[in-house]
């Protein structure tokens, strides 16, 4: 697991997880000084975003005993077993999966590329770490938070994959690679308190841009993609869910000596100016739509 700040690593190194080693980010960028050198001409999130392929090369590297490597993004949540995913896998070497969405969203970078990097599996063979080791040098050269031609961000490499190495599986399995900007495509029901996604098992969904805009109201991104209402297994079964998840991880580093809760949720904030703005403009759209954009954390209960 990557810690990219002294707060994070601290924390989690108190938690003492079970099988998880943490790295540091000094402790990459030393193992990589080429990574380090190109710190200073990227925004964070984008150096963020070029460690990516550099992490999954060094954890191979310094560990000749790894086989296969998953990347994963820090915003997902397993709802059931992986297993799916590793058997279409089979005997290939690299797993993508693809944004599936289903309209393209005018100004939204996202929409230029082909495949997400939420979610990754290299195994430690030749195509495998030939793959990672371009992306590398490719996201070394350039990796922004921004559109040019086909490329934004580390994901616009991503495309020529399947076309230029050999064993490369694009999952078709539709418990996978769930996210907001793929939400409409994919029919959504909960069976026997379970979450199914065109009558399989949710494996993993995408909280891409969920934030905490107030200590009890979270916005939902997938407004932004999702004009229509959101159904109870939507908001009951997945963000709802979620929102406890992330209640019970606070309550869990409350616990640990020395931890504070970071933020102050100001009510002079710009998150929660915009929120409030949003929830009392009713020359914008109608009731149902402003709240289909936010969730309300209390205590045990989210709606």
């Amino acid at each position: 697991m990557l810690c990219l700040d002294t707060r994070t690593a601290q924390v989690l190194n108190r938690l003492g997880l079970p099988e998880v080693r943490l790295i540091t980010l000094p402790e990459l960028e030393s193992a990589d000084p080429e990574l380090l050198s190109v710190k200073s001409t990227r925004l964070p999130v984008e150096y963020f975003w070029t460690c990516g392929p550099a992490l999954l090369l060094h954890v191979l590297q310094r560990d000749s005993q790894i086989p296969m490597i998953t990347y994963l993004d820090s915003d997902q949540l397993f709802f059931s077993s992986l297993a799916p995913i590793y058997d279409e896998l089979g005997d290939g070497s690299i797993l993508i999966i693809e944004q599936r969405y289903l309209h393209r969203e005018p100004g939204d970078h996202r929409f230029i590329t082909r495949f997400n990097v939420g979610f990754l599996i290299f195994r430690r063979s030749a195509e495998g770490l030939a793959c990672l080791k371009r992306w590398r040098e490719q996201c070394l050269t350039w990796c922004h938070d921004r559109q040019e031609g086909t490329l934004y961000g580390d994901q616009g490499y991503l495309t020529e994959w399947p076309e230029r190495y050999r064993g490369v599986v694009v999952l078709q399995h539709p418990g996978g690679g769930v996210a907001p900007w793929n939400l409409r495509n994919h029919p959504l029901t909960t069976v026997d308190g379970q979450v199914r996604v065109a009558g399989v098992p949710l494996i993993l969904f995408h909280f891409s841009g969920l934030r905490r805009v107030h200590r009890w109201l979270y916005e939902l991104h997938v407004w932004r993609y999702h004009h229509r209402r959101l159904n109870a297994t939507v908001r009951r079964g997945i963000y709802a869910h979620y929102i406890r998840e992330l209640a019970r991880a606070e309550r869990r580093l409350r616990q640990i000596d020395g931890f504070q809760r970071g933020g102050s949720y100001s009510r002079r904030s710009s998150a929660w100016r915009q929120a409030r703005r949003a929830l009392t403009n009713s020359q914008t759209s109608a009731p149902w739509i402003r709240w289909q954009r936010f969730m309300i954390s209390l205590g045990p209960w989210v709606f």
